[in-house]
């Protein structure tokens, strides 16, 4: 979620680079009057390609747990709530949240891990595979 971006995006090939903000682009959901936001409608927005460059951007596989965490700190409570319900309603992942100083962080748990592979797998560069990809 680097910059508060979680739609989809057009890497630039070969590389796969994602652009970040540019103002007055279509992300500029994410970026009311300069503010980073999640845009309510994210259940509409989010992709298992936009999972993938989240996972890339701000996603960490914790080996010890076998969980895979985003780090939504700079959300809100309600934020990472509504993130999590796209989550488990619309994507069926097992997730919860765990506070982290002064904000929350979205862990998904291993019991959704394969579930998760299996949608954003296709859409990771192979730079990005140590992420999550480690044997269940």
């Amino acid at each position: 979620m680097a910059n508060g971006r979680l739609a989809a995006v057009t890497p630039r090939p070969p590389t796969g680079i994602v652009l970040k903000h540019d103002p007055g682009s279509a992300d500029d959901k994410f970026y009311p009057e300069g503010n980073k936001i999640i845009p309510k409608n994210i259940a509409d927005i989010l992709t298992p390609l936009g999972l993938a460059y989240w996972l890339g951007d701000d996603g960490n596989f914790r080996k010890s747990h076998n969980v895979i965490t985003f780090s939504t700190d700079s959300y809100s409570e309600s934020e990472v709530d509504l993130l999590m319900s796209v989550l488990t309603n619309k994507f069926e992942l097992d997730c919860r949240k765990v506070k982290n100083g002064n904000g929350w962080r979205i862990v998904i748990k291993r019991s959704s891990l394969e579930k998760f592979r299996e949608l954003v797998s296709p859409h990771v560069h192979s730079s990005m595979l140590y992420k999550f990809l480690h044997p269940p």
